[in-house]
């Protein structure tokens, strides 16, 4: 066998010698000739180098994985993001090559996946506000505001603003939105704004858009317009006019608790305890608005009178129609006035502050003497008289006495 071997490759050697000699000759190089030979020469290589019992194949080195025999077979383990990929065959040199295979697939998935990750598949600004809105919102507010906030997004902010991707939107395009409130509903537009900057910020810092559009918007601030108390004389033609109408009990349970409309609306059966003379008012704007006073006489005597729905609720009615009875019956007050005007009736009645404020549902007494104490004409008379009563009971004794300065002028 070894002669067969010195034979064949001495006949490679005079044949790369013979192409050498003819590449030498430049003049007289003839192209066809050279190619062939070559070709001989690769003929003979193969023939000479490539039988299994003079260099058998060595067998290929193991990327990643693992190669095991099982049985009359090989089984080659390899796992790719997570999943584990099986490659069974004969020969263990042909299990590690389609293993390699796969472990090549895998590098170019990992890259992939980790690109996908670190830029993740853009949003558009529509779908971006509702998971904003279900995920980051709804449980940290109450019902009716989670409510409100739903409105104002699908009412004012879809219709105002593109449903492109979250870093197409520009902080002109927000603009341009917002100056639309400037001179009608300056509240609606001050929330939208809240609302998109809160939620574009969440977004920077998911990583869903480089900056926050909502950011350094030049907007008119709004002005928050206080309600005034009924006066006397306004609440005594008030409950006169609203015997009539359907809505009369509603009203008076309002001014009587100082109930927010929506919360007045949500009383049930369940909410009156008459054991306990108390009464649960179910919140629906702070965590400090769900909360229990007392049931007044004046509560109590409407409240005996009131016939329930089925559902248990006191009053089965929708929001926009008592609003818009209550403006026909008393058009120079907002409905929230009578919340204003029961606040007013206690701090005339002299009870302290923090109980008032507990009362109305607020979370500090600073909300309750800033919005909703007003001090009414009554009032101003009632501790003018006071103070008046106060200096006849201790009256200042004066400093001038006539004798004395008769005396000192002599």
């Amino acid at each position: 066998m070894s002669s067969n071997i010195e034979a064949r490759a001495w006949t490679i050697v005079k044949c790369g010698m013979e192409i050498i000699k003819e590449v030498k000759k430049e003049r007289n190089v003839k192209i066809d000739s050279i190619i062939n030979k070559v070709y001989n020469l690769g003929e003979i290589w193969d023939n000479v180098f490539n039988q299994e019992d003079i260099m058998p194949k060595s067998k290929p080195k193991l990327l990643g994985g693992s190669v095991r025999p099982k049985g009359n077979q090989f089984e080659g383990r390899i796992m790719i993001l997570g999943k584990t990929h099986y490659i069974y065959s004969a020969e263990e040199a042909e299990c590690i090559t389609e293993l390699n295979k796969l472990y090549a697939k895998g590098l170019i998935a990992k890259k992939n996946h980790k690109k996908r990750k670190d830029n993740p598949e853009p949003i558009k600004f529509h779908e971006w506000l509702n998971k904003w809105l279900i995920v980051y919102k709804q449980p940290t507010v109450s019902d009716y505001t989670y409510y409100l906030y739903t409105r104002i997004i699908r009412n004012h902010i879809k219709k105002g603003l593109p449903n492109v991707e979250l870093d197409k939107i520009t902080n002109m395009d927000v603009q341009i939105f917002l100056n639309k409130f400037i001179d009608n509903k300056q509240r609606t537009g001050e929330t939208a704004h809240n609302l998109l900057k809160e939620c574009l910020k969440q977004a920077v810092i998911n990583g869903l858009c480089q900056r926050n559009p909502a950011e350094g918007i030049k907007r008119k601030k709004h002005t928050r317009t206080t309600g005034q108390p009924l006066t006397r004389e306004e609440e005594r033609q008030f409950l006169k006019d609203i015997e009539p109408l359907i809505y009369r009990d509603y009203f008076k349970v309002c001014l009587y608790s100082g109930a927010r409309r929506s919360e007045a609306l949500r009383l049930t059966v369940s909410d009156i305890d008459w054991k306990n003379n108390k009464l649960h008012i179910p919140g629906t704007k702070t965590q400090t608005s769900d909360r229990t006073i007392p049931i007044f006489e004046n509560l109590k005597k409407v409240l005996q009178k009131i016939t329930p729905a089925e559902d248990g609720r006191l009053f089965p009615f929708l929001g926009d129609a008592v609003t818009k009875y209550f403006k026909q019956v008393c058009p120079k007050h907002r409905l929230h006035d009578l919340r204003t005007t029961f606040i007013s009736r206690c701090y005339e009645a002299e009870i302290p502050i923090k109980i008032v404020s507990d009362w109305a549902g607020h979370k500090t007494s600073e909300v309750t003497i800033q919005h909703y104490l007003k001090i009414s004409k009554e009032m101003e008379e009632k501790f003018t008289k006071k103070l008046n009563d106060f200096s006849q009971i201790f009256p200042q004794k004066s400093n001038h006495n006539p004798e004395k300065n008769n005396k000192k002028e002599q």
